[in-house]
């Protein structure tokens, strides 16, 4: 006969351990619940994240093909003989290449509008021409020949701040006048001194003989050459140099005036009054926001900087395009040429 103690403990005893499981079940769907929660969340995270790769990899695809597509629609090559075929598979070095109406027109969005005066090759904003012309117009002393300091400075090289600029300095007068300005482009300091020396050729009035004084001596040596002596030099080094197109304008400048002009080297930061203050000059323009000072290339007539395309100008790489001329010359006298491997038929004309 079974006790009612013993039914009752055993009734307890079933009852706890229903709780129990009824507890440890709610623990366990609540973990569930969390588990495929946190692998929801992370499985949107991870198509999110596929997305976006998706997309910027559907944006680099398009980039790529619309640049193939312009590549080979702009790009002209010979094909009469067989050592221009793994040079055209490659895509580089066999003929010029020269930018479709469409590329045109989209840089030409791009290009700012351009200043409204030009004063010679330089096309100033109106502040920067009125001091240039107030310059100009200053009364000289007759002091001849004249002369004239020019400095360049570049700043924060290597760097985004980068920044080149030249100033001008003219102690003969009774009061020192001052040029100065900024230059843009490639960053160089040669550039910088090249476009202090056009400024101060064309701030000198044209009757007078001038002396312009530098501290850079590369451009004092090339000035000879490239300048003064410039129709005794060859072709080759006149458009293989970096700044080709400047000093064709500076050429073109020197000789159209009817004053003389030379230029000599200084040592720089000697406490040499002129140098210092075209200096400060420099430098103190390179730390300034005025617009840059922009040369009309096409004020010259000695090289071809130029080509019109659809209508509007285009500017030309001269060190590139002479590579490519060589490499179609070569290649249309090679085909020329009769050679024996040349002189028997191949098999596919026979």
């Amino acid at each position: 006969m079974i006790n009612k103690q013993e039914v009752s403990a055993n009734e307890r005893n079933t009852s706890i351990s229903n709780r129990r499981k009824t507890v440890a079940r709610g623990i366990l769907d609540r973990a569930t619940d969390a588990v495929n929660d946190y692998r929801a969340g992370r499985l949107i995270t991870l198509r999110s994240e596929l997305d976006t790769r998706l997309a910027k990899a559907e944006v680099a695809r398009r980039l790529w093909e619309s640049h193939r597509t312009q590549h080979r629609a702009v790009v002209t090559r010979l094909k009469e003989h067989r050592s221009t075929l793994s040079c055209h598979k490659k895509g580089f070095n066999t003929a010029a290449s020269f930018p479709l109406q469409e590329q045109y027109q989209a840089l030409a969005l791009a290009i700012p509008a351009p200043p409204t005066i030009q004063i010679g090759p330089l096309c100033l904003s109106p502040a920067e021409a009125a001091a240039m012309r107030a310059v100009q117009e200053t009364p000289t002393n007759n002091i001849n020949p004249r002369i004239i300091y020019s400095d360049g400075s570049l700043l924060h090289t290597g760097t985004d701040d980068v920044s080149q600029a030249f100033g001008v300095v003219d102690l003969t007068q009774d009061t020192t006048l001052t040029v100065q300005g900024r230059t843009d482009g490639y960053a160089s300091s040669a550039k910088a001194e090249l476009m202090g020396l056009i400024a101060a050729v064309l701030a000198a009035p044209p009757d007078q003989d001038i002396v312009v004084r530098l501290d850079n001596e590369s451009v004092v040596t090339q000035f000879r050459g490239l300048v003064k002596e410039r129709d005794g030099t060859l072709p080759r080094k006149r458009f293989r140099n970096t700044h080709a197109g400047l000093w064709a304008v500076l050429h073109q400048v020197v000789h159209t005036r009817p004053g003389k002009v030379e230029v000599e080297w200084v040592k720089g930061h000697s406490n040499i009054l002129g140098n210092e203050l075209a200096d400060q000059a420099a430098k103190g323009a390179a730390q300034g926001t005025t617009a840059p000072w922009v040369v009309d290339l096409t004020q010259q007539d000695d090289i071809s900087t130029f080509a019109y395309c659809h209508g509007g100008l285009v500017e030309i790489d001269l060190r590139q395009l002479l590579k490519q001329q060589t490499t179609i010359r070569h290649h249309q006298a090679w085909a020329a040429q009769r050679r024996v491997k040349r002189a028997i038929a191949d098999i596919e004309d026979v």
